[in-house]
């Protein structure tokens, strides 16, 4: 889900360049959006949404004042195709992604505040090098045994420890300055991109 929610600032900037003249791509790019929307709803992943969200409103924002026809339709494919998708969707899933706001907001996260609780007593427990890759599901306590992080920061952290969180940190901080040096449009949708990824 996270995938697809990136791609969809990439496919509107695709959609606008005029190097793009052949039909095929143009309409491939086009139905990106609607399409994106509707397999992001049907997977039920909360996280995806809030970033195909986030992805579409930067997207429109950056550009607002500019091809205001191609985003009206591309907003209405797109609704059009997450209205369709959670009709379609079993009642517990749509559930689910309704309550999503709710759980940020007033909630656990989806259960997920006692599993980061127990990440966090796990890396104060091994701060330097963490625990191993792959090791967070069996080191986080009986009560959370066989939890994954379900968060990359916090499963870097208790995994490989401050050591391989600063190595994350660096090569997010080399991405963001090559972004910094690129130019007009194309620098504005990768720093929608890399946001979008930071938060999903």
């Amino acid at each position: 889900a996270l995938i697809l929610a990136l791609c969809v600032p990439l496919a509107y900037y695709l959609l606008k360049q005029e190097e793009v003249q052949w039909f095929v791509f143009r309409w491939i790019n086009l139905a990106f959006w609607p399409l994106a929307a509707f397999a992001i709803i049907m997977t039920g992943s909360r996280g995806g949404l809030i970033c195909l969200i986030i992805g579409i409103s930067l997207s429109l924002l950056h550009d607002s004042r500019n091809r205001f026809k191609l985003l009206v339709m591309l907003l209405l494919l797109a609704g059009a195709a997450m209205t369709f998708a959670f009709w379609s969707l079993p009642e517990k899933t749509a559930g689910r992604l309704i309550k999503a706001p709710q759980e940020v907001l007033y909630g656990s996260w989806g259960d997920r505040t006692p599993i980061y609780a127990s990440g966090l007593e796990t890396f104060a427990r091994h701060p330097i090098a963490g625990v191993g890759c792959g090791a967070f599901a069996f080191s986080n306590g009986t009560a959370m045994w066989g939890y994954v992080a379900h968060n990359l920061y916090l499963g870097v952290l208790v995994e490989t420890g401050l050591i391989g969180f600063l190595l994350l940190l660096a090569m997010l901080l080399s991405v963001f300055f090559d972004i910094r040096r690129m130019q007009g449009s194309k620098r504005k949708i990768w720093e929608i991109v890399i946001l979008v990824w930071a938060i999903g």
